[in-house]
């Protein structure tokens, strides 16, 4: 299956060199990684059995680091907020990792390279926990820590990355878009099946009904394939479950994920939702409150630089960008 990436071993390829069906493969599983194989065939204009090749290559070279489901966790009542910070080296990473293990409020942490050295998304109904967590987290890293920065998510909106479609594609320029706010309204209450349920589509967006069902009584519960379904329908149809989508692993396609922060008058905030939702290589927009206003992932070619992107919004956006700083993903843990 090498001949699809055109080289073969772990060194990173251009996209150029990447077969243009698994790019629009991957492109339309960016969109919603539960499309099965004939629906895939439709989007990328090839027979079920040329995806299937196409998507075991990409399983065999770990494109897709984790599928997964996106949950509006602000109609569930919680709060996701983005801590970064500055460490004094790899030490305090590992004990930083080894510590997050015991908060299963942490989502994602991250070793990062630039302004902060790591990262973390923590999800919780209240502040007093989030609170806590920081307390700790100064007692274990102590003088270890050189900065920090925390944002809470108001909303936040992934888009399908455009640099990954070859030619026309027939779903549209960007795919669809989902994503997640902080809600004024009470929260949904799930039962035990539905959150089950959810957790189990957050770990694997892909994961089949039948599977699910089957994992579910490990947790004490009892249900069948048909309940699943019907419960991930209502789930959808209440907002709770907004899509599904994939992480990216950048350098099996030369890519660099870079995190962009920007510091702007309320006024362009619509000029840069419109500027990231056109923007091929932006595939999350966040609006937060804190440090920053707002948070974009932009995917950049190895070798090439990011400072383009930021000169784009600061055209569009004239004077009304204060502040702007970035740094990038070297590796993701998932918690």
């Amino acid at each position: 299956m090498t001949e699809l990436f055109r080289q073969s071993g772990d060194i990173p390829l251009p996209l150029a060199y990447i077969d243009p069906g698994i790019r629009n493969v991957l492109y339309a599983l960016d969109g919603n990684s539960r499309l099965n194989f004939g629906e895939l065939a439709g989007r990328a204009n090839m027979s079920a059995r040329q995806v299937r090749y196409r998507l075991d290559a990409v399983h065999e070279r770990g494109v897709m680091a984790q599928c997964h489901a996106a949950v509006d966790t602000g109609l569930l009542g919680e709060i996701e907020t983005r801590i970064f910070l500055s460490l004094t080296g790899e030490e305090p990473f590992s004990r930083l990792r080894e510590f997050c293990l015991h908060f299963p409020q942490v989502k994602w942490l991250a070793r990062l390279e630039g302004a902060y050295s790591a990262g973390i998304t923590f999800r919780s109904s209240g502040l007093f926990s989030l609170g806590r967590f920081l307390h700790e987290v100064r007692i274990v890293l102590g003088d270890d820590v050189r900065t920090f920065s925390s944002n809470v998510v108001l909303w936040s909106r992934y888009l399908p990355r455009g640099y990954l479609a070859v030619g026309d594609v027939p779903w549209g320029n960007r795919g669809q878009s989902f994503g997640s706010a902080v809600s004024d309204q009470a929260p949904i209450m799930l039962d035990d099946i539905d959150r089950g349920i959810v957790k189990e589509l957050e770990r694997d967006g892909r994961c089949s009904f039948t599977a699910i069902a089957e994992a579910l009584p490990l947790a004490g519960l009892s249900v069948s394939r048909e309940t699943v379904a019907r419960r991930e329908a209502a789930l959808r149809k209440r907002g709770v479950i907004t899509g599904y989508t994939y992480v990216l692993n950048h350098a099996t396609l030369g890519v660099i994920q870079h995190r962009l922060f920007l510091r702007c008058d309320a006024r362009v905030a619509g000029a840069v939702v419109e500027l990231a939702a056109r923007h091929p290589r932006i595939s999350k927009v966040m609006k937060l409150m804190g440090d920053w206003d707002f948070e974009l992932n932009v995917d950049v070619p190895m070798g090439a630089s990011i400072s383009e992107t930021v000169r784009e919004l600061e055209a569009t956006c004239r004077n009304w960008i204060f502040q702007t700083d970035y740094f990038c993903v070297k590796e993701r843990v998932f918690l």
